[in-house]
C-alpha cells in the first residue's frame, strides 16, 4: 500500500499537532519578560539609592564650604573671630561648626566641620592676614574627611 499524502493534508496534519502547544510557549515567554523585568526593577532601584546618596555627600561638601565662606567674611569683619560656639543647624536639616585659632598675629588656623544626614566633611588650614588691613590676604584649605 502506497501512501501519499497531499500538501493540504500534510500542513492540517502539521496544525492538529500544535494543539495545546500555544500555552506552554506563552508561560515560558511570560517567565523570561518576569525576570528581565526583575532584574531592571533591581538595578532602578540601586542607581536611585545610589543617587540620593550621592546626592547627600555633595550637599554635605556643600555645607562645609558654605561654612568656610562664613568663616573669611567673619575673619575679614573681626580679625579675634573664633569659630561658632559648637554646631549650628542649617535650615535643611544639616549642621556645621568653625573653629578659628589665633597662632600668630598673621596666622589663623582654621577648622571647619559640615554634617549632613550620616556624611560629615572636615575642612582644615590657614588663614594668613595681612599685617596693616587685617584681611585674609590667602587661604590654604584641605579636605580632611
Amino acid at each position: 500500500m502506497k501512501s501519499s499524502f497531499t500538501i493540504q493534508e500534510i500542513l492540517k496534519t502539521l496544525k492538529s499537532n500544535n494543539k495545546g502547544f500555544v500555552l506552554p510557549s506563552v508561560l515560558v515567554v511570560l517567565a523570561i519578560v518576569f525576570c528581565i523585568s526583575a532584574i531592571l526593577l533591581s538595578k532602578i532601584t540601586l542607581s536611585v539609592k545610589e543617587n540620593a546618596e550621592y546626592r547627600d555627600h555633595q550637599h554635605c561638601l556643600m555645607i562645609a564650604q558654605s561654612a568656610l565662606e562664613e568663616c573669611k567674611a567673619n575673619i575679614n569683619a573681626d580679625p579675634a573671630y573664633s569659630g561658632t560656639n559648637g554646631m549650628l543647624t542649617t535650615s535643611d536639616g544639616g549642621s556645621y561648626s568653625i573653629q578659628s585659632q589665633k597662632m600668630s598675629d598673621v596666622l589663623l588656623q582654621i577648622t571647619v566641620k559640615g554634617m549632613y544626614k550620616k556624611y560629615t566633611k572636615i575642612l582644615s588650614g590657614q588663614a594668613v592676614l595681612d599685617p596693616e588691613t587685617h584681611q585674609i590676604s590667602s587661604f590654604n584649605i584641605l579636605l580632611e574627611k
